[in-house]
């Protein structure tokens, strides 16, 4: 028993380090091709470092859930294909302990990991969803940062364009500035011209600071009764002028989180719970509405009205071989059917909003518990095939690692499309990926138990070797 304990021990720790790297390294690829996504909404934005790795830590709590599945089956794979290629799996059969023992004590952490990552997405998750998604808006609201070219004319700070024909390296000096003033809202009526100037800012950083040197001003007087039949214009010359610009607004600025806490990605289990049960009270109220609406319209009694004319139901056959009379029953029949069926899609299209919605609050919710087991399935999918494959390392297990997560992330993919458009139920399309790959791990678990040679090359060598020798002697 003893053994048995050292051995679990062993075990465990031949796993917790490929696990801790392979976590890392799936959480920064993941992290990157994420930022990737964004990078042009985030760059020229001036954004303090302090920013960025507030939506770096956001966006990597949303990544987390994915990245376990994907460090559980490549670690699993390289721990079993260590202990295979030095011979230790073969060990450890010959005492006596089979392979379902040997993976016990990695199904008990896996379990806890899993258990810990149904929590993060329950609790964790959707505030740092919250927190990426409010980050998000207001850095999409935010100017670019201040960035003054040579020979372009400048619009971002508000009622100016500014023009520099040349900076220093260092940008704080400037030569031949030109400056329009638009504040009073009638175009081009007011422009500064300096030979050089320097920039500064406030030491809040709140304003701009433009000293301009051997300069001047023009500005049109649009104010004057009689300007526009005599052109007036005022100059000013000056030898230092000093101009501040304000740039509170290239800060950004915060946006209340509660703004965001209706959107069904932002939402904990019981307020997505909550807003299923809205949503499922919204569609069958609509659906009442539309069957009453559609019935009300289209009630009658025993009799059919005609042109004219009111006739019992049991002389309607005689009254119709009157070829006018049934031309216009048969009018009216139709005109009837395409109003029923004009009033039946538009509670259809009323209804179809209702129900996507009710689609993605559903995905989200199944979504939770879909990762966390995904680590389960995965987990056998890794570790019987670690010790069939019998390589360890980054090499072999990684390409098989992702093959498979590749398998189950496009599979995961695919459910979640065909429930955003209503072609599956939630609790089907979202368990899809688990429902195909549960089978697979299963058999290569048996395949696993019966030292299968399913990946080795020499038994399908030998196979076909026979299977020609076979062949010839049936020729001969």
């Amino acid at each position: 028993m003893l053994k048995l304990k050292k051995l679990d021990i062993y075990i465990i720790k031949a796993f917790l380090q490929p696990f801790a790297a392979t976590f890392f390294i799936s959480v920064v690829v993941l992290l990157l091709q994420f930022l990737w996504k964004y990078i042009d909404d985030l760059a020229g934005k001036g954004l303090e470092w302090y920013v960025l790795l507030e939506f770096m830590l956001y966006s990597t709590a949303n990544l987390i859930p994915l990245a376990l599945p994907l460090a559980i089956l490549l670690a699993s794979i390289m721990t079993f294909g260590n202990l295979g290629e030095k011979y230790e799996l073969v060990s450890i059969k010959a005492a006596g302990i089979s392979l379902q023992r040997a993976i016990m004590p990695l199904f008990v952490l896996v379990s806890i990991v899993s258990a810990g990552a149904l929590w993060f997405s329950l609790e964790v998750v959707p505030v740092a969803n919250l927190k990426w998604g409010a980050l998000y808006y207001d850095l999409l609201q935010k100017k670019p940062a201040f960035d003054l070219k040579e020979g372009v004319f400048y619009n971002g700070i508000e009622d100016y364009s500014i023009k520099v024909a040349k900076k220093d390296k260092t940008g704080s000096k400037i030569y031949d500035v030109i400056i329009y003033d638009h504040r009073k809202g009638r175009g081009n009526t007011a422009v500064v011209l300096a030979e050089y100037g320097t920039i500064t800012q406030s030491e809040d950083q709140r304003y701009l600071i433009f000293e301009l040197y051997n300069g001047v001003r023009y500005e049109e007087l649009i104010n004057q009764p009689d300007y526009y039949k005599r052109n007036q214009f005022a100059t000013t010359k000056f030898r230092k002028q000093r101009m501040v610009f304000d740039l509170s607004s290239f800060k950004l600025s915060r946006s209340d989180l509660g703004l965001f806490q209706d959107f069904w990605r932002y939402r904990k289990l019981p307020e997505l719970e909550a807003g299923m049960d809205s949503l499922r009270v919204e569609i069958m109220t609509r659906e009442i509405m539309g069957r009453r609406n559609f019935f009300q319209f289209y009630h009658y009694s025993d009799t059919v009205q005609l042109p004219g004319d009111t006739i019992p139901a049991k002389l309607r056959l005689d009254y119709l071989m009157r070829e006018d009379k049934r031309q216009n029953a048969i009018s009216q029949a139709l005109s009837i059917a395409r109003s029923g069926q004009g009033q039946v899609q538009y509670v259809k299209n009323d209804l179809q909003p209702v129900k996507y919605l009710l689609a993605k609050y559903e995905m989200v919710w199944w979504q939770k518990f879909t990762l966390s087991v995904a680590c389960l399935i995965l987990f056998f999918i890794g570790a019987p095939l670690g010790a069939i494959v019998r390589k360890g390392g980054f090499g072999l297990p990684v390409v098989f690692a992702i093959i498979f997560f590749m398998f189950f992330f496009v599979m995961n993919m695919i459910g979640e499309k065909m429930v955003r458009e209503l072609v599956l139920p939630a609790e089907v399309g979202m368990w899809i990926s688990a429902m195909v790959l549960t089978p697979i791990g299963f058999w290569l678990t048996y395949k696993a138990t019966r030292d299968s040679a399913l990946f080795n090359k020499d038994a399908y060598i030998r196979f076909f070797r026979l299977f020609r020798r076979k062949a010839t002697k049936h020729d001969t």
